[in-house]
């Protein structure tokens, strides 16, 4: 089963407020988020079975921007992502994931926080929707402070940690 989730949005901060810095080196901060058109594109597919591979994997287009610079192991987000649903689920399919990169890499653009919660709804329309959207929402909170922004549906005012 192919996966083709809604394409990747982008979100640009505005209006940023930030306090001072917390003992675990995040900032209390008050901002609001708007998508914006510039996205990746994503597509996920399940892997046969094999004991002997690893549950999660990932390529890069050729033509992705800054392809050379993306990481395509467990140190980018959608791997990550896609790990933590099955160790959040106890799901078993491997998964893989092609990138094409249309957020330039390193901008605070949101690309890969993006992509990140495109991987966790990704995973879940591929093992029939085992999660609740609220639990995605919770569970990317362990992977970064902006990633629940991309459940949301085209802006919103976010408070926390940043």
């Amino acid at each position: 089963m192919r996966c083709h989730p809604p394409r990747c949005q982008t979100r640009r901060g505005h209006a940023a407020c930030v306090r001072a810095r917390a003992e675990d080196g995040f900032h209390e901060l008050a901002s609001l988020f708007q998508t914006v058109s510039l996205m990746d594109t994503l597509d996920f597919w399940e892997e046969p079975a094999d004991d002997t591979k690893p549950l999660c994997s990932m390529e890069v287009s050729p033509d992705s921007l800054g392809r050379e610079g993306i990481p395509t192991d467990e140190s980018n987000l959608v791997m990550r992502a896609l790990q933590l649903y099955a160790d959040k689920t106890g799901e078993t399919r491997r998964i893989h994931c092609r990138l094409h990169k249309g957020v330039p890499a390193q901008a605070w653009l949101g690309g890969g926080s993006g992509d990140c919660a495109t991987a966790l709804f990704a995973a879940n329309k591929l093992a029939g929707f085992k999660a609740t959207e609220q639990e995605l929402i919770e569970w990317s909170a362990e992977l970064g402070s902006d990633i629940s922004f991309f459940f949301s549906r085209g802006s919103a005012y976010c408070t926390g940690r940043g």
